[in-house]
């Protein structure tokens, strides 16, 4: 019943069982890029280098970025198609998860990434000035030997996340940590601003050691995320949930739970759903064996029953098998079909109280 509610409204749950552990959570990990934010960059700034102007860096992170589906790559690609630029073929296409995307134009490597990307390449060590952090999301182009250009891009939270971040503290979610591959100004930034943990500058593998760890301290962990880089991390926690909408295929398929609507205040609602099946469940076995008890001492007290007369005794067997069995069942199936049918506010997915 709660799994088919919870369908109606936007919560695809794969499991009972799923449902069940999010009521037993000890910490909430949450990606940051499309899931606490809208996951829209938008590129708006380029810092052309070594002699490259801004018409050719474009080009080369547009024909670059054209192979992948990253969210910065969306910003990349939009960036390129508003400036009409030419898109480019490269060879040898990679993309190195949780760092950026590598290809080969006229014998010439290019790259496009993040920090650890350009630490990987050149070094860091190397960038003096030119890897000064910023509170803005800097995706950097280099060659074989440099960095060529900086491309600046910013990111918004979601108009809902910090409301419904504070419902989940109110459902007793304590320990919520942010987990992003964003530079530490960015990430303290917005932790801050939701007051809650966080975790920076994080590849697709520290994602997934990081959820070990908890588990290895027997917490159960429910993950959030939406892309390629949060599978493996969706893929080990206790419970992994996807942001639908805007989410890869990977990550949906990875996934316990999908959020098809893409509105974070579902969260909160999933959270209170899961509590209020447990709490019935809870109440229902405890429902069934009183009213089994209570009717097997009208049994017994059928046996001595005979001074009071055959019909007595006759009548008081019948109860306890017609209401004690039936009755009992009737109550238990009532009482779950209560679950999740609170109303709830307009456009939003949180039960009012």
């Amino acid at each position: 019943t709660a799994i088919t509610r919870a369908s109606k409204r936007g919560v695809l749950i794969k499991g009972g069982k799923y449902l069940e552990a999010i009521s037993e959570l000890d910490t909430l990990a949450l990606d940051k890029t499309g899931t606490l934010s809208t996951g829209k960059l938008k590129a708006y700034k380029v810092e052309a280098l070594e002699g490259y102007t801004e018409k050719e860096i474009i080009e080369i992170a547009y024909g670059l970025e054209y192979h992948s589906e990253h969210k910065i790559a969306e910003a990349i690609i939009n960036l390129g198609r508003e400036n009409n630029s030419r898109l480019f073929g490269y060879k040898d296409v990679e993309i190195m998860p949780g760092m950026g995307i590598k290809g080969t134009r006229k014998k010439v490597t290019y790259y496009l990434g993040n920090e650890s990307l350009v630490d990987s390449i050149i070094g860091l060590e190397s960038c003096d000035l030119d890897c000064e952090e910023t509170e803005s999301i800097v995706s950097y182009v280099l060659d074989d030997k440099t960095i060529i250009a900086h491309i600046h891009m910013s990111d918004e939270l979601r108009r809902e996340t910090k409301e419904a971040v504070s419902s989940l503290k109110k459902l007793g979610v304590k320990n919520i940590v942010m987990l992003t591959g964003d530079n530490e100004e960015v990430a303290s930034k917005i932790a801050e601003e939701l007051d809650i943990s966080y975790e920076a500058e994080l590849l697709p593998e520290h994602k997934m050691q990081f959820i070990k760890n908890l588990k290895e301290k027997d917490q159960t962990v429910v993950m959030v995320g939406d892309g390629i880089n949060d599978s493996p991390a969706l893929a080990l926690s206790d419970v992994g949930i996807a942001m639908g909408a805007a989410g890869t295929a990977i990550a949906i398929e990875t996934a316990d739970i999908v959020l098809s609507s893409d509105n974070l205040f579902s969260l909160p609602y999933l959270f209170k759903l899961s509590k209020e099946t447990k709490r019935t469940i809870q109440i229902n076995i405890y429902l069934s064996l009183f009213i089994k008890f209570s009717f097997f001492v009208l049994v017994l007290l059928n046996a001595t029953s005979i001074a009071l007369g055959a019909f007595l005794g006759t009548n008081l067997l019948w109860l306890a098998v017609l209401i004690g069995d039936m009755g009992a069942s009737l109550l238990v199936i009532l009482n779950a079909m209560r679950v999740g049918r609170k109303k709830f506010h307009s456009g939003k997915m949180l039960p009012k109280k």
